[in-house]
């Protein structure tokens, strides 16, 4: 599973899932601030899974599925506990309990929603 890393996503939780044996793309300086359509272009021809806080990819994901990427999964935290996002994502990741690729993956403090979009 390879990862997408939108740039409000913390550098600890980017360390928690490169520690843990998965591949994350960071947003660099380089692509930092481009529009949102363009991230998805990256992941969908990496075959990567998005993780952010911008609510505007689910939008993007519904209306535009020409190029999608693996997933998306999109955080509503209220927890700002640097480490807080990649260890419940690596929890769910290791429950194996949900699909990832291929969904809108909502995860918030109290639970998760899913969306298939292919």
């Amino acid at each position: 599973m390879k990862f997408l890393a939108d740039e409000n996503i913390s550098r600890a939780t980017i360390n928690i899932l490169v520690l843990n044996g998965y591949e994350v793309l960071i947003i660099d300086e380089e692509l930092r601030g481009s529009d949102d359509s363009k991230l998805m272009e990256i992941a969908a021809r990496n075959a990567m899974i998005i993780l952010t806080y911008d609510k505007d990819f689910g939008e993007l994901i519904f209306k535009d599925l020409k190029k999608h990427p693996s997933g998306v999964i999109l955080f509503r935290l209220t927890n700002d506990y640097p480490e807080y996002a990649g260890e419940l994502l690596l929890n769910i990741i290791n429950e194996d309990k949900l699909i990832l690729e291929n969904h809108f993956t909502v995860i918030d403090d109290t639970k998760i929603r899913q969306r298939k979009f292919i």
